[in-house]
């Protein structure tokens, strides 16, 4: 079944157009016709059934005619990252989406080596992730800002897992704490001392095995084990 997000109210009953991008994608792609169903979400009111009435050059339209499923919350899920190559970070951001990510924050670290970070990318790649893996709400992003200034504004709010690659080697434990709800990952040069400290401070360590993954393995490996 077809899965598309809206970000339109939905109820039964409701006439909608749908987006340029996603007519084009229903008529071109999937070569949809009149009467043919698919599913909208909008990550507040539920899953609804969307019967095509008409397919023309304003695009598709339709009528909500059944509720499928009620809305059902993710418990928050934060991947805190800094930013690393694009076709990376388009794994990662997919990835993250399936296992149940509902928030990205892009930091900047000392040794981050990417200083930019496309948010609207980063929430496409998402959408379209959230469609295929039947999730019912799509994660959000946060705009990018140092880790030194996140750790003093928003630390406190949420429990952070970071992972520490020198965990093993330091004879360090590896904690794990049930109210963990965040998950930290490095740039590839890793943290820098000063931030090792302010991290220890502020989050719990932990390790992801004897060997150094790369950030979009760390990702899924470290988002997985939070999971469980």
């Amino acid at each position: 079944m077809i899965r598309l997000f809206i970000a339109n109210t939905l109820s039964i009953g409701q006439k909608l157009s749908l987006s340029t991008e996603q007519s084009h994608y229903l008529m071109n792609v999937m070569r949809c016709k009149i009467q043919d169903t698919l599913h909208l979400f909008n990550g507040q009111d539920g899953e609804f059934c969307f019967q095509i009435t008409d397919i023309g050059k304003q695009g598709v339209r339709g009528t909500l005619i059944e509720c499928i499923l009620g809305q059902k919350k993710l418990p928050p899920l934060t991947l805190i990252f800094a930013p690393i190559k694009q076709d990376r970070l388009s794994f990662m951001i997919e990835k993250a989406t399936e296992l149940g990510v509902t928030h990205f924050q892009p930091v900047l670290t000392k040794y981050t080596s990417m200083k930019r970070v496309n948010c609207e990318r980063i929430l496409r790649i998402a959408t379209e992730a959230s469609e295929q893996c039947e999730r019912m709400c799509v994660p959000t992003c946060g705009e990018l800002m140092p880790l030194m200034h996140y750790m003093q504004d928003k630390a406190d709010d949420i429990h952070i897992a970071f992972a520490y690659e020198r965990l093993m080697s330091e004879g360090g434990t590896t904690p794990f704490d049930e109210k963990l709800n965040a998950l930290l990952i490095g740039p590839e040069g890793g943290f820098s001392a000063d931030e090792v400290l302010l991290l220890r401070k502020k989050c719990s360590p932990i390790s992801l095995g004897a060997l150094i993954l790369r950030a979009e393995t760390a990702a899924i490996v470290g988002l997985d084990r939070l999971r469980r």
